[in-house]
């Protein structure tokens, strides 16, 4: 959000004012465009989306009781599990992508920031609920995801914590990571 208001104060406001003035070299507006959108590049660059939420496709006798949830976990959840992932791009804007487990894998970049990538191969299409959406949210569905640990007020966070591990050794045994 700070380079949002960076890029406003020297693109929007500053450089404007040194256009109008006559006394001033013309590398000065070229110079202060450049302190506001050199930070915005860079970290639209260097950024992966930030996943807001995420919602598991469960089979339907997982959705019986916690239990039940727990069972199919310790069972290992299947390649073929479906994830919605919300997440919210460098303007908030809303995107949902849709991914199977079995697809993602973790990302040992250091640059990008996306802790979970599709590996290769892998498929992700935009979610069930952006796909009746207008032709704004209609463009190409993400590849890189910035997943943070669970949040303590979801419903059921561990399952997130036991997913991931799961897909980190998917991952390790394949030879992915």
């Amino acid at each position: 959000m700070t380079t949002i208001f960076i890029f406003g104060f020297f693109c929007i406001i500053v450089t404007p004012s040194y256009l109008g003035t006559p006394d001033v070299p013309m590398s000065y507006p070229l110079v202060t465009f450049l302190c506001g959108f050199v930070p915005l590049a860079f970290v639209a660059y260097s950024t992966a989306p930030i996943v807001t939420y995420m919602h598991v496709r469960l089979p339907t006798y997982a959705r019986a009781s916690r239990e039940a949830l727990e069972k199919w976990m310790r069972g290992g959840v299947s390649k073929d599990t479906e994830l919605e992932l919300s997440s919210m791009t460098l303007f908030a804007r809303p995107k949902q992508t849709a991914v199977k487990v079995g697809d993602l894998v973790p990302s040992k970049t250091w640059t990008n920031m996306a802790n979970y990538v599709l590996r290769e191969g892998g498929e992700s299409k935009p979610g069930p609920l952006l796909r009746k959406g207008g032709k704004w949210w209609k463009s190409t569905p993400l590849k890189k995801f910035n997943v943070q640990g669970f949040n303590r007020d979801s419903r059921e966070g561990w399952v997130w914590e036991d997913l991931s591990r799961q897909i980190e050794r998917r991952a390790r045994f394949k030879g992915y990571s």
